[in-house]
């Protein structure tokens, strides 16, 4: 989906090379980010080979719903 912005009637849109260099700008320091994020997970993957956890031993570590009903009384957020 688009959002679109027209100009008031009378006025001529502006040149949208500022638009287009800032969108550069904010994705060139979004991938940057990215990178450096995820150099330490790369490492350890490289690593340790055989630490992968399949999808089916990665679900029984979901709690969802069920986080109020563990959480310590001590927790800061669902303690009481």
């Amino acid at each position: 989906m688009a959002l679109v912005a027209r100009a008031p009637a009378g006025r001529r849109a502006s040149d949208p090379t500022g638009l287009l260099t800032a969108t550069c700008v904010g994705l060139a320091v979004l991938g940057v980010i990215v990178v450096y994020q995820a150099r330490p997970y790369l490492r350890v993957a490289s690593l340790y080979p055989t630490a992968a956890r399949t999808i089916k031993e990665s679900e029984g570590l979901l709690l969802g719903a069920r986080v109020p009903a563990v959480a310590s009384s001590e927790n800061r957020v669902w303690g009481s």
